[in-house]
């Protein structure tokens, strides 16, 4: 996708929150997630601040580093 992702790190509540550049970027990527990852996770972008996109709904045997190869698969 070859989207530059600025932040990716793990919230408290079992949410993954990954930071983009743009909102352009970030369409695409939660896009792609819902489209390869829809059974498993739930993807929700934020307009406030930066460009942002939270995952709800991670099972607890994810851990950051499968969650990450997840999505870039």
């Amino acid at each position: 996708m070859k989207i530059a992702i600025s932040t990716f790190k793990a919230l408290k509540d079992d949410r993954l929150l990954i930071e983009v550049g743009s909102n352009e970027e970030i369409k695409r990527i939660s896009t792609c997630i819902r489209e390869k990852c829809g059974r498993e996770f739930e993807a929700k972008f934020q307009e406030l601040r930066n460009p942002r996109l939270v995952i709800y709904n991670i099972p607890e045997d994810t851990t950051l580093e499968n969650a990450t190869e997840t999505i870039r698969e």
